[in-house]
């Protein structure tokens, strides 16, 4: 077709209907690596790429199952799922076809503890550079080495115990395995300095439904807490919780905290204890007039329950100097 022509003086009106965006798409493949439970993608765009992608996590133990493959059919459905991760290498003859095949490196990891990719563009890591990549990962805890033209990355006990990484420049491939690699760690994630493209808002959304716990979607800072516990029922949550609830008991139900309550009583009481004479007066003094009783609590009753209410405060705090002594 040489040329197009086009004529106008008609009002357009009317709707189609679009694909999804290549980026969203490669980004959000590689998540159903993260959980032994099927992910379903809607409106994936009919694109090598897509193809290329489900080949290498079929590689790596993940099923896929497409519908939506004649070609009248707009868009396609992809079912992915990792019931068991049999391989943690990405090899060279698949990653040197897309770039976007380093993004398995962050969700393999934390899955599988342990990642082997191959460096995009083989042994030239200053053509096409994923240091960032790797530094944001080192921030959470894991253990990085490079060698003979692959990256590999493994975490201590096979979970990553967090960490903040602050982008010395915006990202978006960094960021995007950053936060996969995030959301099953064991501790809190913070990026700092992170892309704010559309995928990277496809991306944390995703995660969300699939039960991560993303603060700042859409900002250049993003919070990520862990959830290894709800993803992984084998680790165990006491062990990862135990510094958090024992400061717990420290500052809420131990020594220290009963002194504070005592003393907050003790502040309050010392407000009404210049009123207790005056009112005691008054009680004796409408005692010996034999006054009818007003109707609802006496006032004896009143002034019994702050006289008990002080001593029982008194006896607290020195039970509590007591037991912190």
């Amino acid at each position: 077709m040489d040329r197009i022509l086009i004529r106008g003086g008609n009002r357009l009106n009317g709707r189609i209907p679009i694909s999804g965006a290549k980026n969203s798409a490669l980004t959000l493949l590689p998540c159903a690596l993260l959980t032994d439970e099927p992910l379903t993608l809607r409106n994936l765009p009919r694109l090598a790429d897509v193809d290329s992608f489900g080949h290498l996590l079929n590689q790596l133990g993940c099923s896929t199952m497409i519908e939506g493959a004649r070609p009248e059919d707009f868009g396609r459905v992809m079912t992915l799922r990792a019931g068991k991760v049999t391989a943690t290498m990405a090899p060279y003859d698949i990653v040197r076809k897309m770039r976007a095949s380093i993004l398995v490196l962050g969700p393999l990891l934390a899955r599988a503890g342990e990642a082997t990719v191959s460096l995009p563009g083989g042994c030239a890591i200053g053509n096409r550079p994923i240091d960032l990549h790797l530094k944001a990962l080192e921030a959470f805890g894991a253990e990085i080495e490079t060698t003979a033209g692959y990256v590999t990355a493994r975490a201590k006990n096979g979970r990553l115990p967090g960490g903040t990484i602050v982008f010395p420049v915006v990202s978006v491939g960094a960021t995007e395995n950053a936060l996969m690699a995030a959301v099953r760690s064991k501790g809190t994630c913070i990026l700092e300095n992170a892309a704010r493209e559309p995928e990277i808002v496809d991306l944390c959304r995703l995660l969300v439904a699939m039960g991560a716990h993303i603060d700042g979607i859409g900002t250049e800072k993003l919070v990520v807490e862990g959830v290894a516990r709800s993803l992984d029922p084998h680790i165990n949550i006491w062990e990862v919780a135990r510094p958090v609830v024992e400061a717990y008991i420290k500052d809420s139900i131990g020594p220290k905290a009963a002194i504070r309550d005592a003393i907050r009583t003790m502040r309050v009481l010392s407000r009404f204890g210049p009123k207790l004479p005056k009112l005691a007066e008054e009680l004796l003094s409408r005692q010996g007039k034999a006054e009818p009783e007003p109707e609802g609590p006496s006032l004896w009753l009143a002034a019994s329950l702050i006289l008990l209410g002080a001593a029982a405060a008194t006896a607290g705090f020195i039970l509590s100097i007591s037991v912190w002594g």
